[in-house]
Parts: structure tokens; sequence; C-alpha cells
């Protein structure tokens, strides 16, 4: 994988981050990038000089992305274009299930798999009802929850902005983040570097050793949808909102087609830095 290469997945993944309720752990997988980032992580010190090269220009191009990303979603919101937006959002996160679907084995079904997909979904449903305002300004409550927002980084269908919010911890953030307040975010910053590698670690560990793994993380995608489902004031909404879940739908579906299923699940073993 070419470093420009690398550089622009980031673009693209941090970019979807700055949408409400799109997982960059699932745009990851659509991309076919998502076991090489948790091997860089979770197995770094195995090519230390590899994977912290490959980790700091995907985190480039992960800043650029949502830099750049945040400030026109956010512009987008506030106009006319909120209503189909969001539903091209669904659409867009819809059609990497096929893609995931097909690494879980789900085909054919059994009762094993539809009980392992709804333990997915039902953890996703947990998280996500996390009281807001649940976190403080307190540095072990910072840490806490910086731990949280790493693994929603890491584990594709949840939200990583949407956990900042139902912890109480987006409008803390983004107010530091916005006046280059550092200090504050100390605990938060130190919480989610543990979290990552930590997270990472632990997936790793079950993709080698359970096959349901990719199953339960089906399960949390689909719960990732009905929290997507945006509101409607009028049929032409309605319809407009609906054609752009389709077009959304198809342009997810298609980049992540076999190849990219494929590749995705060799990326591990085949990265040559």
């Amino acid at each position: 994988m070419s470093k420009i290469k690398t550089v622009l997945l980031g673009c693209v993944v941090g970019a979807s981050m700055s949408v409400p309720g799109i997982s960059g752990g699932s745009i990851a997988i659509m991309l076919g990038i998502y076991h090489r980032l948790l091997s860089a992580v979770a197995d770094i010190q195995k090519d230390i000089k590899g994977s912290v090269t490959f980790l700091a220009l995907f985190a480039i191009g992960g800043g650029i992305g949502l830099l750049t990303a945040a400030r026109l979603v956010t512009w987008l919101m506030s106009t006319a274009a909120r209503v189909p937006l969001c539903f091209a959002f669904l659409g867009a996160a819809a059609g990497c299930l096929p893609s995931i679907a097909r690494q879980a084995g789900l085909l054919p079904v059994s009762p094993k798999k539809l009980l392992l997909v709804a333990g997915g979904a039902v953890t996703a449903a947990l998280v996500s009802a996390i009281p807001v305002g649940a976190a403080t300004e307190s540095a072990p409550i910072q840490f806490i929850g910086g731990v949280a927002v790493a693994a929603a980084l890491v584990l594709p269908g949840i939200s990583a902005s949407q956990m900042l919010y139902t912890m109480g911890l987006y409008e803390q953030v983004m107010y530091h983040a916005a006046r280059l307040d550092i200090l504050p975010l100390l605990p938060l910053a130190a919480g989610l570097i543990v979290g990552i590698f930590l997270t990472a670690k632990l997936l790793t560990l079950l993709l080698e050793r359970f096959g349901g793994t990719f199953t339960v993380i089906l399960g949390f995608m689909l719960f990732s949808l009905t929290e997507l489902i945006p509101q409607w004031n009028s049929p032409v909404e309605l319809l407009t909102g609906a054609v752009c879940a389709v077009t959304g739908f198809f342009i997810t579906f298609l980049m992540s087609g076999k190849e990219n299923a494929q590749k995705c699940t060799q990326d591990i073993v085949n990265y040559d830095g």
C-alpha cells in the first residue's frame, strides 16, 4: 500500500467520522483497511517502524478529512439539505452491511449466528443508552470517557462522535478544541490512546480465535442504522430522502464489493509497508 494511498484512505475515514452516526470503523472495513489498522496497533512490536509510519500517515489523512468535512457537514446540516443528507447517510451506512455479512459468513443462517447478531445489537443499544451528561470535567471520568470513545473508534457500527455526545463530552471537547485549549483535554487524550491499544488488541485476539466476531460486529452496525433514521416534515422531504438513501446505499455497496471484502481480510498478511 503506497504512502499516498494510506493518506487518502485516512482522509475518507476521517471525513466519515464527522458525519453524525457514521462509524469510522465501518468505513475502514468497507475500504479494506480495517485489519491493517488493527494489526498496526495491536502488533506494533512486530514491526515498529512500519506500523508507526503507517499509523502516522493514516492519522495525517484522518485529521485532514475530519477538519475539512466537519465544516462542510455542519454547514449543510443547517440548510434545507439536512433531511436528504441524513437519508443519504442512512443509505451509505446500510450499503456497508453486505460486505460485513460476507466477512461474517452469515449465510447459511443458523440460530447461533442470529444470536450473535442479536448480541451485537443489544451491546450497541446499551452503549447508546448511556445517559447524556454521564461524564464531567473531572480527570478520572475524562480518562474513562477517552477509553470508551476509543472503543467506539475501533468497533465498527458505533459512532465516536455519538459516543462523545451520549457521555456528555461532545460540547466540552468541541469547546476546548476550538480554542486550542489542550490542557483540559489531556486526560481524555490519555484514555483515548490507552483505549485504542487495549480495544485493538482485544478485538484482534477475538478475530483470531472466534469465528463469530464479525457476526457480532454486524449486530453493532444493524443497530446503528436505527440511530440514523431522520425526522421528516413533509411528503416531499420523504420522497427526496428516499432517493438519496437509495443513492447512498448503491454508492457504498458498489465500493464495498467482493474484491474489497476479500482484501480486508488479507490486509494484515499482505501489507508491504
